[in-house]
């Protein structure tokens, strides 16, 4: 809306008619660099000039440039949907020893002691179950030095190298201990004409048992290995 005074109208200035009120024709583009900042260039073409007092002059052309920006407090709230992270079970870097001790028949060792030597560890020892199985302990991947020990076999150690993530299991042979085993010596006597006898047997050995032999039935004596 325009307001003209015609009481105002100077010296040159014709009636007022349609011509005398600014006419002109725009176009322009907006463009959003960011989702927040907008940028404008508008043209804009005058279509009528006609004098009159009291109303502004339409120029023939303007070029307009123009930027704004949109300020909101509200938080941007943005929905998607995303698969649930599935979760890891957090690894021992730890690896586990465990085993079982037989002898050279494969039968278990009851009650044998199994210790360890490794680096950077002191642990105590274990005792192998009635079915000669033992739990370790848990050791840094490495060498592991186990030695196992058990009454009436020889000791033995193996070296056995543990990698990460997996757990080792031993299978450790005793062999017997030679001096702890044991055989049955028989002794007979016979006279001149090869007949059995009665006699006092006595060994060399003086931890060795001595006895009496009879006619009717042989001597028989349980001892450790060895020469008599």
């Amino acid at each position: 809306p325009f307001l003209v005074e015609l009481s105002r109208r100077g010296r040159g200035a014709v009636d007022f008619d349609f011509a005398s009120v600014p006419h002109t024709v725009a176009g322009g583009v907006r463009a959003f660099p960011v989702p927040e900042v907008a940028v404008d260039a508008t043209a804009r073409f005058g279509l009528s000039d006609k004098p009159f007092t009291g109303v502004q002059s339409t120029p023939p052309w303007e070029v307009l440039f123009g930027l704004s920006y949109t300020l909101d407090p509200r938080p941007r709230v943005i929905e998607r949907e995303v698969a649930a992270a599935k979760p890891v079970a957090a690894k021992d870097p730890d690896v586990g020893v465990s085993g079982r001790v037989v002898d050279e028949d494969g039968k278990p060792v009851a009650g044998a002691r199994v210790a360890y030597t490794a680096k950077g560890a002191t642990v105590s020892a274990h005792v192998a179950d009635d079915d000669g199985r033992f739990t370790g302990y848990r050791f840094a991947p490495g060498q592991v030095r186990v030695r196992v020990e058990a009454d009436g076999y020889l000791p033995k150690a193996v070296k056995t190298t543990l990698k990460a993530d997996k757990d080792k299991k031993l299978k450790i042979k005793l062999k017997r201990d030679p001096k702890t085993l044991k055989g049955k010596l028989e002794i007979r006597a016979f006279d001149p004409a090869g007949k059995p006898m009665g006699a006092q047997a006595k060994l060399d050995d003086a931890a060795a048992s001595a006895g009496e032999l009879r006619a009717e039935a042989p001597l028989v004596l349980e001892l450790a290995a060895g020469t008599f």
